[in-house]
This record gives C-alpha cells, sequence and structure tokens, in this order.
C-alpha cells in the first residue's frame, strides 16, 4: 500500500497473504545488487563501505531514510523504523508481525513468468488511476490485460484475453 493515498492514514493494515497448499504466500521477487565497477579508482574502499552499507544497522538504517530500500539486505536486521509501529497501517508493527514471518516462508524456488515486471508496472500504474478515480478499479484489470495480452502478442508469444 502506497501511503500517498489521500486520507489513507489510521484506516489501513496488512494481513499476510494467502498460501498455497504447500505453504508458500511468495516467491522472491527481484532485488537489488551493491557492486564496485572494474574502473574504480578506490575498489577496497569501495568494497568496505558497501559492506558497511548492506550489513551494518546504521548504514541499512541510512538506506532507508535516504533512498527508501524496499527491503533489508541483512538476514538479521529489518532497520530500526521497520521494528516500529506505523500509524498509517493504524498502529500496526506490521514489518515484524507480518512481512518477517512471510519472508521467511518464499518459495525460493519459484520462477516468475514472463514480462513479470512489466505486468507488475502496468497494474501498478492502474493503481494509482484507480485511487486518484480517474478510472474504476474494476476497469483497470480489464484494461491491464487487454494491454498485456497486446504486448506479449508484439513480442511473438501465443497469448489470449480471459472471458
Amino acid at each position: 500500500m502506497n501511503k500517498t493515498v489521500p486520507g489513507g492514514e489510521g484506516k489501513w493494515a496488512v494481513a499476510p497473504m494467502p498460501t498455497w497448499p504447500d505453504g508458500y504466500a511468495s516467491g522472491g521477487h527481484g532485488g537489488s545488487a551493491a557492486a564496485v565497477s572494474s574502473t574504480s579508482q578506490h575498489p577496497a574502499e569501495a568494497l568496505e563501505f558497501l559492506t558497511w552499507m548492506c550489513s551494518d544497522p546504521a548504514g541499512i538504517d541510512a538506506m532507508i531514510e535516504h533512498s527508501g530500500i524496499g527491503w533489508s539486505p541483512a538476514a538479521d536486521y529489518i532497520g530500526e523504523i521497520r521494528q516500529q509501529p506505523d500509524e498509517f497501517f493504524s498502529g500496526q508493527n506490521y514489518n515484524e508481525e507480518v512481512i518477517v514471518p512471510m519472508a521467511e516462508g518464499q518459495n525460493l524456488e519459484w520462477t516468475w513468468a514472463p514480462m513479470m515486471q512489466r505486468v507488475q508496472a502496468i497494474v501498478g500504474d492502474g493503481m494509482t488511476t484507480a485511487v486518484t478515480g480517474e478510472v474504476p478499479l474494476a476497469d483497470l484489470f480489464a484494461d491491464a490485460q487487454t494491454e498485456i495480452v497486446e504486448i506479449m502478442r508484439t513480442i511473438g508469444l501465443n497469448a489470449e484475453e480471459a472471458r
């Protein structure tokens, strides 16, 4: 949920995703990387900084505050702000109560469908138009399906719209 929903504070809560019969609720989706380029003039120092940034609580907290990282790269520290209740989500401590257990239950063997990043962007953009009232929520899914199927056909995939 995007915290920019007008008047949304205190009206939302986070719930666990439904699970498949095998017990998994989600699979890993994307991520980030920190790297030192081969042309770096200070590779040892850059590596030391990246190690600090991705493993030290102060570095992780700085990334959350200044770059809005999606999730901590450290296995044992989610970030100070993420250990606190969130007023937007009705005072719920959703990271520790919902997200951490779900992350521990990911299916690491999951393979995403072709174009998943593109599909996510199309649906996400559609959600923005629904939240602002430009497009009814029901229409955004139908419109997204039509756009996604057309893109799939354009790149040579055999795709049909569900009826």
